[in-house]
């Protein structure tokens, strides 16, 4: 039985409209789309039947086959030129707001930051905190998928930074270990990790921060 957390409808619809074109010309036509988290206007519902999990399993299929996704931790802040997706495999914590699905992960110095429209999470669950409107890390993923500046870049680094302890922490002060989960994303930006904020989370050794906004959330 799949056990999805996430699932984005609207991103299967528009790699699936376009079946006869490859999945990077795809997301070339449609890259806006793809990247804002909050861009996706689609009903909230409330599992993944099967036919969501074929169509999910059919375009993770066509995106490994056209596009050969990196793992996350693969990724660096001396790439020349992102790909448009990537996969994870990960321990993952996961917070929700109103306006935003977040999870959070680690592998080695690499952490993961994903978030996507709150409407596309599956099941129910909810979580006891919310992040500082102050800091307002959807803003600035949000500024840095629909165009680059060394200003939003500096922004980008820190709030996600802030993003990431904070879901981690939330979620592990229970001290249950972490669930896995696995999937693909698209690639918003890799950032260097602000130290100050990510020891917080007591976790040594991050480095960079891989942000993106998942197609699906799965858990193993």
């Amino acid at each position: 039985m799949s056990y999805f957390w996430y699932v984005s409808r609207s991103k299967l619809e528009l790699l699936s409209e376009q079946y006869d074109r490859s999945v990077l010309d795809s997301f070339r036509g449609l890259a806006l789309k793809f990247k804002t988290p909050v861009a996706e206007a689609e009903l909230r519902f409330t599992n993944a039947g099967p036919g969501l999990v074929s169509e999910v399993r059919r375009v993770e299929k066509r995106i490994v086959q056209d596009a050969a996704p990196l793992d996350f931790e693969c990724l660096s802040t001396e790439e020349a030129q992102l790909p448009p997706f990537f996969s994870f495999d990960t321990p993952a914590a996961r917070l929700v707001e109103e306006r935003g699905f977040w999870v959070a992960g680690h592998v080695g110095g690499a952490a993961l930051v994903l978030v996507g429209a709150a409407r596309h999470a599956t099941g129910a669950f909810s979580s006891p905190s919310a992040l500082s409107p102050s800091v307002d890390p959807l803003r600035a993923i949000t500024e840095k998928a629909e165009g680059d500046s060394a200003r939003v870049r500096g922004d980008l680094s820190g709030a996600s930074s802030y993003a990431w302890q904070a879901i981690m922490r939330t979620n592990g002060q229970n001290k249950i270990p972490l669930p896995t989960v696995r999937g693909i994303a698209v690639t918003v930006a890799v950032v260097e990790a602000q130290q100050q904020q990510t020891r917080r989370a007591g976790i040594p050794g991050i480095q960079r921060l891989v942000i993106g906004t998942p197609l699906h959330i799965e858990q193993t």
